[in-house]
């Protein structure tokens, strides 16, 4: 009986953590694009664009783009 319980536990064990993998490679996905928006918005700026215009070019909510814009130039 011992051995049975010791391999249910390790395979529930082996399972949560294949699942908190998943789990932070989508996080980490998820991060990552929102960073890379980030730049490409602030870059965007840099280049003279509005933030309508960059909310149009990028299908992105104008607010988002402020959002953006106010904590790349407050750091400067």
């Amino acid at each position: 009986g011992g051995k049975v319980l010791d391999y249910e536990a390790k395979d529930i064990l082996l399972r949560g953590r294949a699942e908190g993998r998943a789990e932070g490679r989508a996080e980490g996905r998820v991060e990552g694009r929102a960073e890379g928006m980030a730049y490409t918005v602030e870059k965007l700026l840099e280049k003279g664009y509005s933030a309508e215009e960059i909310s149009n070019m990028l299908d992105m909510e104008l607010e988002e783009i402020k959002s953006i814009e106010e904590k790349a130039f407050s750091l400067s």
